[in-house]
């Protein structure tokens, strides 16, 4: 999976080449660029194929062929050719092994600092502009009640990650980015540690995506208001993006941080963070004392990097089923991924060395 953000972007348009040895099948996802005219382009190597997209893209067939490139070529020269066929060449990056990739585009640079030469020889940290995971499904129980989505003012989304020890989680630190410093936290909350909770603490990113039918459109574009019960026994950051949704988002976070890493523009974000009951009873008869709203949905997991949720369109059922008992079954809804082994730093063509 790659994701691109660009959300400062002022082009037209983007061309995203995915250079890879291996044979791999793409999933993108844009994230902050709506405009009708921006343009998607996408170049694969041999045998490469691209799954889906959540933007309308266009995948130049035939370029990587025309252009002659191959995986086996040097960078230098790779890179050489990209800038004189294109014109261009704004990201030059290089990851080791990897299952989801992410680029931001977000900053953009004076134009007097930018330089036109690139020195692929130099290892340079480009923590700020490019990272890459190794992602591991992880193993989680809980209940989720298709039935109830949408018909209540708000989805309540309960995500509980439980184990304590927080080394287990291996996250390496987010570089400092003034572009997204910390927009949803309010800074200050005296129930609240800061000093034990940013810095080293580890990251868990959570995307949210409307669900798609095969072709890529949104099911269900209505605006939808949510709310997110994040716990977790240890300290964390919490770093939300999302997808062609609207509506109001209401987080509570009880042990970390909550930043608009980012979200969609239609989103209206507001973070509260306070201390909830660690039993489940307790939890559930706490979130619907404190909301006045019954959870569609509850995951539990040991331990977790990545979280993601696939928002269901409305249900067109008119009774609701009671969901005071949790059942111990996997939530197929939603997809939680675990353990980021690796942060690389980086520069557009993105060549995977499996």
């Amino acid at each position: 999976m790659f994701s691109l953000d660009n959300v400062e972007s002022t082009s037209s348009g983007l061309v995203l080449i995915l250079d890879s040895k291996e044979a791999v099948r793409w999933r993108l996802s844009f994230f902050g660029q709506d405009r009708p005219k921006f343009k998607r382009q996408v170049i694969l190597s041999k045998g490469s194929t691209l799954a889906e997209a959540n933007s309308k893209t266009t995948l130049l067939e035939n370029d990587y062929v025309d252009m002659q490139l191959s995986t086996d070529m040097p960078d230098e020269k790779f890179a050489t050719i990209v800038r004189q066929k294109l014109s261009a060449l704004t990201i030059f990056t290089q990851i080791g092994k990897a299952n989801r990739a992410s680029v931001s585009l977000a900053h953009v640079a004076s134009t007097s600092n930018i330089n036109s030469s690139c020195d692929l020889s130099m290892s340079s940290s480009m923590s700020e502009s490019a990272m890459a995971f190794l992602v591991n499904k992880q193993k989680m129980t809980g209940c989720y009640h298709a039935e109830m989505a949408g018909t209540l003012s708000s989805d309540v989304h309960v995500v509980d990650i439980t184990s304590a020890d927080r080394t287990r989680l291996n996250a390496a630190p987010i570089a400092a980015d003034t572009t997204r410093s910390s927009r949803a936290t309010t800074p200050g909350d005296h129930h609240f540690n800061n000093d034990k909770v940013e810095g080293n603490s580890p990251a868990i990113f959570l995307s949210m995506t409307p669900k798609q039918t095969s072709t890529g459109d949104v099911i269900d574009s209505a605006p939808r208001n949510i709310t997110l019960i994040l716990r977790s026994a240890f300290p964390v950051r919490w770093f939300l993006e999302s997808w062609r949704l609207s509506g109001n988002l209401e987080v509570v976070s009880t042990n970390g941080p909550v930043e608009n890493y980012s979200l969609a523009s239609g989103q209206n974000l507001h973070v509260e963070r306070r201390n909830l009951p660690s039993d489940f009873d307790q939890l559930w008869r706490t979130i619907a004392l404190d909301t006045g709203l019954t959870p569609i949905s509850y995951v539990k997991a040991d331990v977790a990097n990545v979280v993601s949720m696939v928002i269901p369109p409305r249900s067109k059922r008119g009774e609701l089923s009671s969901v005071r008992k949790v059942e111990q079954a996997r939530v197929s809804k939603f997809l939680l991924l675990v353990q980021v082994l690796t942060i690389c730093s980086a520069r557009i063509h993105a060549r995977l060395r499996v």
